[in-house]
């Protein structure tokens, strides 16, 4: 029963999503430039100039941030405090007491998230196998479990994603909940991964994102982690093993958002790894291919203090504590951001004070410890966690209670267990973790650190029922005050910032700094702890200071101007949400179907509140929907089950309080406001009971009680539907009393119906005229045709009993808030007067349903509504025709333009913005529903060679428009502010290029919605006499236009008019009889195109996006009038595109020559008069354009007048011999004649050839198609 959302519905949809995402673009891409807001995909701006940056810091954030600079083309050193690089991910490597060595990892010790790897090594034409190789790890790790409780050792797997679901499901029981959490979690890593991770989050503007907002809502992202799980996960051992890794980005389970979870897809879905060589490895890796891009890496090189330059808001040299200075041009301070900021920057450069990091809330530290064993230990697996005691009490003490855990959980890391060769001969090398709160820092003293390795060792060796302590060999500690003396970090914090809700995105410390040339990365930073982010960190921080770099005082400019364009764009972002949603598709559905079948309610409709009218909508709806199930022709029975099934879901629905568009699209609003309004149960009840009388194969009602008793459900209720809406106040005495008026009103209406309806009744096996009523008038039950008996006296007493209910009915409108009074009176006129045509029609209601023509209908509406309110009806109705009636897009895009130009105003718009605005929306809709047609009516090879024309046209546009447009904008016919554009090619902005194509393209798309492939005639008729009178006009049009060129008033008409005639007058001569032929969808097109192009070219020049000289206008401008150059100039525009699309889809691969009447291009006919006259234009333009260009410089004109020499060539190889020499003769004189006399002289020629003055027509008959 689910029905899809009508096409139109999808349309408008498709209309607001990119609007919206055209007003938002811009104001990113200013956003972008001044933010460095980058995707992972940005390529290098080589024209920029070349800088020297200093990275401090030698971990991932700081590599990657010097690949990512030297590829943007800067010279780039990194000074490393330490004398090896990967800050905490480095490797060392100790010999133990009974000479055996070992290799440890110092710190990260997971392999998670291959994907930002991957494409970390891709940005520079590298691949992760050329450094290292990836062994995926099975089991992916163990957990051992209190053995006295029975819990014992759990493997997770880690072969493939689908063995970890299988277990996964397994554990749970419920194996579709494992499915949604994972689905949702993979849904959040994608998006996280490859989008969110990848912006700086220095300002809220990049939080205006309409995917960040959707997925929020649709995720459940900022919940809590562990309730976001247990809505899903009922295993206690699974929900454990989902919800630690968490624990390791910094934050406690219960207070980490449900965001994370992207974390448990990411570990357990897309496995663990672990890299040959070790965790270190890639990090090596990233030095070297930072060298192989030429940084150079300094380590032992600890940068102790800044010089500024003279301004004090930039980096001038960074020295180092051998007092070694650096002049560097910019800095990415990967090192501590707290050290760095606090201690290297004066006050007044910083952006945070002391109190704020005071208050920040840091991850956990940690305890580590690097153990050597000579022999093998049995029970452990790559990756071990302990978690043998109580790890919600040891998350509550290391997060909340910040003390010590009195029997701490532990992770052990094993890689001798997968990588032998990090030990020499039998043995093991351990690296062990003891999360800890950060506010421990200090506290971790030499007792303490040999009281938790005892604790871990006695635990160890508990559950692995083995000597442990036997075996050891080397043991080092590494503690909080470790990591602030080797790291500066900040309370010794090892992980960073706690990834809590009031800690996360742009709430992080900035990755801006306040200085020019500063910026921050690492892991206190965006996207915060862990490798992969810190990779990121890197990369993002990089570009983030190259644009700083770039700034030009313009950026600064659009930095204030980008709040109103933001907000507005915010506003829209939120519009553009609404539209994804079920609820906001049904409410556009319901109206629609309120304005295609109940255009009169919904004229009373348009003058209620909004709520009141989508509330109108949707109960319409019900009514719509039920109605056409009860009269679908058919099986009774199938359309009783239709009806039946319809209900069910509607109860079910209404019974959730939710409506499902699955089911049906206009459910959603149906419930909505069925919950709104408070309506009872039992109005539905007796509704549907009404429409299940309907269905039957046969209804006959016997008595006026049984017919009444149908009406209950399906007019009576209606007024009872409508009274709460109309009047809200249901326990006022004015309600109360509007009850019974309104239920008469309800079926006052139905009997109208079903009096005109007789006849289509009858067909359906329905009578809703009682029977004993018939038998009064002799009719003997059985109403077959207006001549039987009698049959006029029962009319006229149902006409009587009707108007009696007409007559209270009365009596309720007069109740009726005085904003819908009027029109609601309006319909009852409308249907009442639906009796007066039936008796003008001799009471036939069997042949024709009787109606009250739409004349008489606005009659009675101007009658009785005052002005104002009938403005509003015609604005609504306005608006809903172009919406719905998408049918006939190419109306409709004008209409929609109309509406939004009127609607929007946006202070400052850039052209680039317009064109987001005006020009690539409508072209992106136009386009998609060109394309839905073509698939639907198997067309594509049509709409792929519209395309290839359309491509063509452009081309061909582009090349014939910019000398003239040049010269226009050289001459100050018109300008462009510089603050609205972004650079100028010649004398014009990028962005007019732009719209040379995008014109003809939108112009090709009106096109592709008028024509068809059955419209377009290869046969066309004989030519006429009217062809030559309009190829004359157009001649004299063009005269007209040089003419034009003397006034400095009429300049510009006059350039337009000398630009365009000679196309015109070429393409009339090679297709008149094809463009006649297609007169009706050509002018549909060029009036669609030009209206929708003069909208949109009127709200530019009323914001200012470009200027038109008032001294070349004919006629002065008003403030919203549209100059009548630039209405002509969008009308010549849309015919040149228009015809020459046209010309080419008829014409391609037919044999035809340069003028009407010529047969092919190998062998042309003797020519005739209008040949010449085609030459003839061809000729004047090929001298008038450099006469008119003498000012222009000197690379220009060479260039136009090699074009146009060359067009008067190929006309003149179409002449006979005589005609070939007055051709050359004509054109040495002109081309020799002073500028002033050229246009009298080619008007001249042109004249002449009107007359016949060379030769006679002796072709005159030809068709157009020799071979026809």
């Amino acid at each position: 029963m689910a029905r899809r959302a009508s096409r139109p519905v999808a349309a408008v949809v498709v209309v607001l999503v990119v609007v919206a995402s055209a007003c938002c673009w811009q104001a990113a891409a200013d956003v972008a430039d001044a933010q460095g807001a980058r995707g992972p995909g940005r390529e290098s701006d080589g024209d920029r100039a070349k800088k020297r940056i200093a990275v401090l810091g030698a971990g991932y954030a700081g590599l990657s941030a010097a690949c990512e600079l030297s590829r943007l083309g800067h010279e780039v050193v990194v000074l490393e405090k330490n004398d090896y690089v990967g800050g905490r991910a480095h490797q060392f490597e100790v010999e133990a007491d009974n000479g055996q060595t070992f290799k440890f990892d110092a710190g990260p010790s997971w392999y998670w998230m291959p994907e930002v790897f991957d494409r970390f090594f891709a940005r520079y034409g590298r691949t992760v196998q050329e450094f290292y190789q990836l062994e995926r790890l099975d089991p992916a790790y163990r957990i051992i479990r209190n053995d006295h409780n029975g819990e014992g050792t759990v493997d997770v797997p880690g072969a493939s994603s689908e063995a970890f679901m299988s277990w996964a499901r397994q554990m749970n029981g419920d194996a579709r909940l494992v499915d949604r959490l994972m689905d949702e979690a993979k849904a959040k890593y994608e998006e996280g991964v490859f989008k969110w991770i990848w912006h700086p989050m220095v300002s809220w503007w990049e939080m205006i994102d309409l995917n960040l907002v959707r997925a929020a809502l649709q995720y459940d992202m900022f919940n809590s982690f562990v309730a976001h799980l247990q809505k899903y996960i009922s295993s206690d051992t699974l929900l454990m093993i989902l919800k630690w890794p968490v624990i390791f980005l910094g934050a406690s389970p219960n207070g980490a958002p449900a965001l994370y979870s992207m974390m448990t897809y990411g570990g357990h879905a897309l496995g663990t790894f672990y890299p040959t060589g070790g965790l270190a490895r890639p990090v090596v890796a990233i030095a070297e291919l930072a060298k192989d891009l030429g940084v150079d890496i300094q380590l032992d090189a600890e940068v102790t203090s800044f010089r500024f330059d003279e301004t004090g808001r930039g980096v001038q040299a960074v020295c180092t504590r051998n007092d070694r200075c650096e002049a560097v041009d910019g800095v990415v301070a990967a090192a501590d951001y707290h050290h760095v900021e606090q201690t290297l920057l004066p006050p007044e450069l910083r952006r945070y004070e002391q109190g704020f990091w005071d208050a920040q809330v840091m991850s956990p530290s940690c305890v580590l410890f690097y153990l050597g064993f000579d022999h093998r230990i049995q029970g452990l697996t790559h990756h071990t966690f302990f978690f043998d005691r109580d790890l919600d009490a040891h998350l509550h003490a290391a997060f909340d209670t910040h003390t010590w855990a009195e029997e701490p959980v532990f992770y052990v890391s094993a890689t001798s267990k997968t990588d032998p060769s990090v030990v020499t001969g039998q043995g093991e090398a351990l690296f062990v973790l003891v999360p800890i709160s950060y506010q421990l820092n200090g506290t971790d003293n030499a007792a303490r650190r040999e009281q938790i390795l005892h604790t871990v060792l006695t635990r160890m060796e508990e559950n692995l029922k083995q000597p442990l302590r036997e075996w050891l060999v080397y043991q080092k500690s590494y503690g909080t005050t470790d990591f602030e003396r080797d790291f500066h970090s900040f309370r010794g914090n090892a992980f960073g910032h706690a990834n809590t809700l009031s800690q996360s995105l742009v709430l992080k410390p900035s990755m801006d700094s306040l200085l020019n040339n500063l910026v921050f990365a690492g892991h206190l930073t965006n996207p915060g702890p862990g490798v992969p982010p810190s990779i990121v960190s890197g990369t993002v921080s990089a570009n983030l200071l190259h644009d700083k770099l770039q700034v030009t005082a313009n950026h600064h400019l659009l930095g204030f101007t980008l709040l109103g364009a933001l907000l507005g764009a915010l506003f829209l972002g939120i519009l553009t949400l609404s539209v994804f949603s079920t609820r906001f598709v049904s409410y556009v559905e319901c109206i629609r179907l309120l304005y295609v079948h109940g255009r009169t309610y919904f004229a009373a409709a348009t003058l209620m509140k909004p709520m009141a009218f989508l509330d109108t909508a949707a109960m319409y709806g019900l009514f719509r929907v039920a109605d056409d199930y009860v009269d679908n022709v058919g099986d009774a029975g199938e359309r009783q089950r239709n009806l039946d099934a319809f209900m069910a879901d509607f109860w079910r629905c209404w019974e959730s309080g939710r409506g499902d568009y699955a089911r049906h699209p206009t459910l959603p609003a149906i419930i909505e406001s069925a919950h709104r309004r408070a309506y009872p149960r039992e109005l539905f009840e007796r509704f549907f009971r009404s429409m299940r009388m309907d269905a039957k194969r046969k209804v006959v009602c016997l008595t006026m009680d049984d017919t009444m008793e149908y009406m209950e459900g399906s007019a009576a209720v209606i007024g009872e539907f409508m009274l709460p809406i109309l009047m809200p106040d249901r326990d006022s005495l004015a309600f109360k009393q509007a009850i019974p008026h309104a239920r008469d009103l309800g079926l006052a209406f139905q009997i109208t119906n079903m009096l005109r309806d007789i006849g289509e009744d009858n067909r359906l096996g329905r009578q809703y005229i009682p029977v004993d009523a018939c038998n009064r008038h002799g009719l003997n039950g059985k109403l077959t045709s207006h001549e039987q008996p009698g049959f006029r006296e029962l009319m006229e007493e149902m006409f009587a009993f009707t108007d009696n209910l007409y007559a209270s009915a009365d009596l309720g409108i007069d109740m009726l808030p005085e904003q819908v009074r009027d029109v609601i009176r309006v319909a009852r006129l409308a249907y009442h007067r639906i009796h007066d045509k039936i008796r003008a029609a001799n009471y036939d209601i069997f042949t024709a349903r009787r109606r009250v023509p739409l004349r008489e209908k606005l009659t009675i509406l101007v009658d009785t509504v005052p002005r104002l309110k009938l403005a509003r009806i015609a604005l609504t109705e306005l608006i809903c025709a172009a919406l719905y009636g998408l049918s006939r897009p190419h109306i409709a895009f004008v209409w929609i333009g109309a509406v939004w130009a009127s609607w929007l105003e946006w202070p400052g718009c850039s052209y680039l913005r317009f064109h987001g605005l005006f020009v690539v929306p409508p072209l992106l809709m136009l386009a998609r529903l060109a394309h839905q047609r073509a698939v639907a009516d198997k067309q594509v090879p049509f709409l792929r060679r519209a395309g290839f024309w359309t491509l063509a046209l452009c081309v061909v546009a582009t090349l014939y428009t910019t000398p003239w447009d040049n010269f226009l904008v050289y001459r100050r016919v018109w300008g462009y502010p510089p603050e609205r554009i972004l650079f100028v090619i010649g004398y014009v902005p990028v962005e007019e290029y732009m719209f040379f194509t995008l014109e003809t393209m939108l112009v090709a798309a009106v096109w592709l919605q008028v024509f068809q492939p059955t419209t377009l005639q290869a046969e066309v008729g004989p030519r006429g006499k009217g062809g030559m009178l309009v190829l004359a006009s157009l001649g004299l049009v063009w005269i007209a236009g040089l003419s034009c060129l003397a006034s400095e008033q009429s300049l510009y008409i006059g350039l337009i008019l000398t630009w365009a005639m000679p196309v015109l007058i070429l393409q009339w001569s090679l297709g008149a009889h094809v463009l006649t032929t297609h007169a009706k969808p050509v002018l549909t097109t060029i009036v669609s195109a030009t209206a929708y192009l003069c909208v949109a070219d009127a709200w530019a020049i009323r914001h200012g996006i470009w200027r038109i000289n008032p001294a070349n206008l004919v006629l002065p401008m008003g403030k919203y009038a549209l100059p009548l150059e630039e209405a002509l100039f969008f009308l010549v525009t849309s015919i040149m595109c228009t015809w020459g699309l046209t010309l080419a889809m008829v014409l391609w691969g037919k044999p035809i020559g340069l003028a009407v009447g010529v047969g092919t291009w190998a062998r042309p006919p003797r020519p005739g008069r209008t040949q010449l006259i085609t030459c003839g234009a061809v000729l004047v333009l090929s001298i008038s354009h450099p006469a008119l260009f003498k000012m222009v410089p000197a690379l220009v004109v060479t260039i136009m007048r090699f074009g146009f020499w060359a067009c008067a060539l190929m006309a003149g190889v179409h002449l006979p011999a005589r005609g070939r020499v007055l051709f050359a003769a004509a054109v040495v004189a002109i081309s020799c004649a002073p500028a002033a006399l050229a246009p009298l002289l080619a008007g001249t020629v042109l004249v002449g050839t009107l007359g016949g003055w060379h030769t006679r027509d002796r072709d005159d008959t030809l068709p157009l198609y020799k071979n026809a």
